[in-house]
């Protein structure tokens, strides 16, 4: 099993978990991350994870940015509700300063893909705020809401495999086994910040922006 996964993250291959779906449109909410901001972050990243194992082969995400919410599959007609929903929910929410200051692993539901993101360390609790403005506007609609006990991070690279049990393992060499947590592989020695000023909603080839109010003087 575990060559098995070594092989596939070397491969480059990315499982797809869902398959096109005719007349569904695959819908998610987040923060945008500018690349400028964590650029040097997600290098640092790549070097705590080389650190852990050094045959681990990632590939960098197309665009960087904090989930706000699962992604969901929608048909055209729940769009614009969806949208016109959160707008109203997000309008008293002010934007916010994010600090990226630690490493960590995640695995996708069908553990067949592994994420190395930059955690969010300070700005935490107003980013979970927005997920409970953004799950109460889903269930209302009767959509799924985002996992529970939420880990705000922003998701730099990624590779076709399941790293949980190898993370673990690397990680209990140097940690006693209750401190050992593949969410928090390391500290940055340069933490990142980036503004959350904007959250955005992706359906299918469509964007929609909801802007967060300025702060008050």
């Amino acid at each position: 099993e575990d060559n098995t996964a070594a092989e596939r993250a070397n491969s480059g291959a990315r499982v797809r978990n869902v398959g096109h779906m005719d007349g569904l449109w695959a819908t998610y909410v987040y923060i945008p991350v500018p690349s400028t901001s964590v650029m040097q972050g997600a290098s640092e990243a790549q070097h705590i994870a080389h650190a852990l194992n050094s045959g681990w082969k990632f590939y960098d995400v197309d665009q960087y940015h904090v989930s706000l919410s699962r992604t969901l599959f929608l048909q055209h007609r729940e769009i614009e509700p969806l949208v016109q929903r959160l707008s109203t929910a997000l309008q008293g929410f002010q934007r916010f300063s994010m600090q990226f200051g630690t490493a960590g692993l995640y695995v996708n539901e069908e553990k067949t893909t592994s994420f190395l993101g930059l955690n969010v360390t300070k700005g935490n609790r107003q980013v979970c705020d927005l997920i409970a403005a953004v799950d109460s506007v889903l269930r209302e609609l009767n959509h799924e809401v985002y996992f529970e006990d939420p880990k705000p991070h922003c998701t730099v690279q990624w590779t076709s495999a399941n790293l949980t049990k190898a993370a673990k393992q690397a990680l209990q060499q140097r940690n006693p086994p209750e401190k050992v947590s593949i969410h928090n592989v390391g500290v940055l020695q340069s933490p990142v910040w980036a503004e959350a000023a904007v959250v955005c909603m992706k359906s299918g080839n469509k964007f929609f922006d909801i802007r967060l109010t300025s702060a008050t003087p």
